[in-house]
């Protein structure tokens, strides 16, 4: 295809893009005062949108300085003999995990394509030959220093938390909700190093053997439906010299978290959400030394003498809830005695047996009914009560839509990218990179939204447009819309 061809064909392009534009515009009709788009109308749109365009402009517009700081993480490589900058090989690394790609391996067999480093040029303005094999890509990434990468993930939360994108999902005191728990990454019989966390099985007999972790404590922030990397703290036995000293804990971890939070957000409400293994008065101390408000998922199994305050005191009773504020727990004496508000909601399910009758006055009603309890630093009204449970209940978006979607098969947390400690932590960081920006492609973008496709089906199509030859036109604009 010669030029001018070429141009007749871009042309044509931006022509039907033009006239679809304007047909969404005057053909949409509307039910219930909501725009419906025909199915005629979303196949169109689907073949004129490009889901590569619209994530290279939430970087460009939503994080503008991302590729420039990826091109200024320390290079610890001779200089001498480099022959790919930092900048090309972290962005091929980001894309690939965009798009579904795990191991290293498969980068150089999906990516290696004449047309990729095309749209890398593009996007970048180089003048990139040849695509790095997997050796330099991992090599790469195993060196980059980690508190370059902790900058860089608090840079993005801080700027989607400035451009006020997530201010409607604040709680009533005008915090943040942000939600701390630990996973697993991979485990493995080979020794990790003295940072791993181990674990010895069948212990004395002839079958024994030796499991290293590599663990680490996230906390993430929610939004609706939605969470946001927020801040990461690996557990790990980095001060250990004898086996007789304890191991590093998800517990000994979250007291590290809440101080690297408060040192990178000094200022900003926080209240931190957890499960019941964080009901410790160390903990809940520590929170009001960070001036921190929590919501802790409570059991009568954890410091069961909240709970026995709790039922022997007079309560507050509205419906299903029940609270009581400054509830005094600890050892009896005034010197260590502290206080919290504790409350408890009882979910009833009503399930109806309609097969016998279809009289309303003949209907069996079972009622199945589950107990929630929360202890918080927060006063609990009238006029509140009802949303701290909410959000205490809401604890599990960082199991459903953080780790869950990250074990999947599109961001695989659990794969084992190297045995290198940096370097495991490195694609960790470069995962929680990806996560934020296909959140806001996949939830935020108001065209991707309107395609209707699952999150498979848009990696799918981020994948085809990278191998694909692109005319991007990274001017436009894009709207990110919460719902």
């Amino acid at each position: 295809m010669n030029n001018f061809e070429k141009q007749l064909k871009d042309k044509f392009i931006e022509t039907q893009r033009k006239e679809w534009k304007r047909r969404v515009r005057s053909d949409i009709t509307h039910r219930k005062g909501k725009p419906l788009l025909t199915s005629t109308m979303i196949r169109e749109m689907k073949s004129y949108t490009n889901p590569l365009e619209q994530l290279i402009i939430i970087i460009t517009k939503c994080f503008p300085w991302l590729l420039d700081e990826l091109a200024n993480l320390t290079d610890i490589r001779h200089q001498s003999h480099t022959e790919y900058k930092m900048q090309e090989i972290t962005l091929i690394r980001l894309l690939a995990l965009c798009c579904g790609i795990q191991s290293v391996a498969e980068i150089t067999t999906k990516l290696n394509r004449n047309e990729f480093i095309q749209n890398i040029n593009k996007i970048l303005g180089t003048d990139l030959k040849k695509f790095p094999c997997d050796d330099t890509i991992s090599n790469v990434i195993n060196t980059i220093s980690i508190k370059e990468l902790e900058r860089l993930q608090s840079k993005m939360i801080k700027r989607l938390i400035e451009s006020k994108t997530l201010d409607k999902f604040r709680l009533f005191n005008d915090s943040f909700y942000v939600v701390i728990d630990g996973t697993g990454l991979f485990s493995t019989r080979i020794d990790l190093g003295k940072g791993c966390i181990y674990k010895v099985h069948n212990k004395g007999s002839d079958e024994e053997y030796t499991e290293y972790h590599y663990y680490v404590l996230e906390a993430k922030i929610v939004c609706g439906d939605y969470v946001f990397s927020f801040a990461s703290e690996f557990v790990e036995n980095e001060n250990m010299n004898t086996e007789k000293e304890k191991q590093d804990c998800e517990l000994k971890a979250s007291y590290r978290l809440l101080q690297k939070i408060r040192e990178v957000f000094p200022k900003l409400p926080i209240t931190i959400g957890a499960d019941a293994l964080y009901v410790k008065k160390t903990f809940m101390d520590t929170c009001k030394e960070h001036k921190m408000d929590y919501i802790l998922r409570y059991k009568d199994t954890v410091m069961s003498t909240i709970n026995e305050e709790f039922i022997r005191i007079e309560k507050n009773v509205i419906c299903n809830y029940e609270y009581v504020n400054d509830l005094g727990f600890g050892s009896g004496t005034k010197a260590s005695e502290s206080t919290t508000n504790i409350i408890k909601y009882t979910s009833i399910k009503e399930n109806a047996d309609k097969n016998k009758t279809e009289s309303p006055v003949d209907m069996a009603v079972t009622a199945d009914s589950t107990e929630f309890i929360y202890i918080t630093s927060l006063k609990i009204t009238k006029s509140n009560h009802e949303e701290i449970v909410l959000f205490g209940r809401r604890r599990w978006r960082i199991e459903n839509q953080g780790f869950k979607e990250q074990k999947s098969r599109i961001l695989n947390i659990e794969h084992c990218y190297t045995f290198d400690n940096n370097g495991t932590k490195a694609h960790y960081y470069f995962i929680q990179f990806a996560h934020t920006l296909l959140t806001l492609l996949y939830y935020g973008s108001t065209i991707i939204k309107k395609l209707k496709e699952t999150k498979v089906e848009v990696v799918n199509l981020l994948y085809q447009a990278l191998i694909r030859e692109q005319n991007l036109n990274l001017e436009n604009t894009i709207q990110i819309r919460f719902d």
